[in-house]
Formats: C-alpha cells, sequence, structure tokens
C-alpha cells in the first residue's frame, strides 16, 4: 500500500478510520513503557508511521502520526535512535511550521486543525530531542 488511504478499499481505510485508530494507539502508548516496548519490538513501527507522517494528502492524519510518534518518542531512548534520520526531523520540522501548513493545507481546512498539526509536530521534535543529543 503507497498511501494510507487505499482507494479499493475505502471504506476501511477511510482518513477518519485512520485518525482513530492513531488516537487509540496514541492512547495506549500514554505514558506506558511497556505498550512502547511491545511496539518498537512488534511492528515496523518507523515505515508505517513515515507513511504516516510523510504525506501531505491527508495532513490531520499526519498530525495524528505526529503525535503518536511524540508518545513513541517520550522519554524512549531506543525509538529516538530509531527514528534519528535528518529527513524524519525535517519533516517535524515541516509540519510544526504553521505559516508552511496553511500554504500547503486545503484551503477549507480550519486554522485551529492546522495548529493541531503543527502542535503535534512540535511535540514529537521535543521528545525526539529530550534524550538525543544526536538530533
Amino acid at each position: 500500500m503507497d498511501s494510507i488511504v487505499d482507494d479499493d478499499l475505502s471504506s476501511v481505510y477511510s482518513e477518519d478510520v485512520v485518525s482513530c485508530v492513531l488516537g487509540l494507539l496514541t492512547q495506549a502508548l500514554d505514558g506506558s513503557k511497556p505498550n512502547q516496548e511491545y511496539i518498537l519490538n512488534n511492528f515496523k513501527i518507523k515505515d508505517v508511521l513515515w507513511l504516516v507522517v510523510n504525506q501531505n494528502e491527508y495532513l490531520e492524519v499526519a498530525g495524528r502520526g505526529c503525535l503518536v510518534l511524540s508518545h513513541i518518542l517520550h522519554g524512549n531512548q531506543r525509538a529516538q535512535k530509531l527514528f534519528e534520520s535528518p529527513e524524519v526531523v525535517e519533516r517535524l520540522i515541516f509540519l510544526s511550521d504553521f505559516n508552511q501548513l496553511i500554504n500547503e493545507s486545503n484551503p477549507d481546512s480550519s486554522i485551529e486543525s492546522l495548529q493541531e498539526i503543527s502542535f503535534f509536530a512540535f511535540m514529537a521534535i521535543m521528545n525526539h530531542t529530550s534524550s538525543n543529543k544526536q538530533v
């Protein structure tokens, strides 16, 4: 699957469904080191989150992906090392730039949703750099 929302399976992988799944994952990771480790050990989380975060078609989903990333990175040096790449950092900086989001987003996107995306990306940056001096 090259996109987060597959046209053939649009009823299953709709933007709303993907956002809800990311919300559930965020809740499961919130403050839970065992859940962080489980995700890191059993899923190709870097590949999955990169697919979610590194696309412009569904910016709100990218923002939710940043929130999941933030929770995975929080206090977890192994996760911080896994996501340690110039591409990830550049993408997070891009998504945290509110002015850039205005230029890239759908004209119908609300200011509040763009602020949320920017905030979630900023949280991911903060958690990525909190214990990781390489970034």
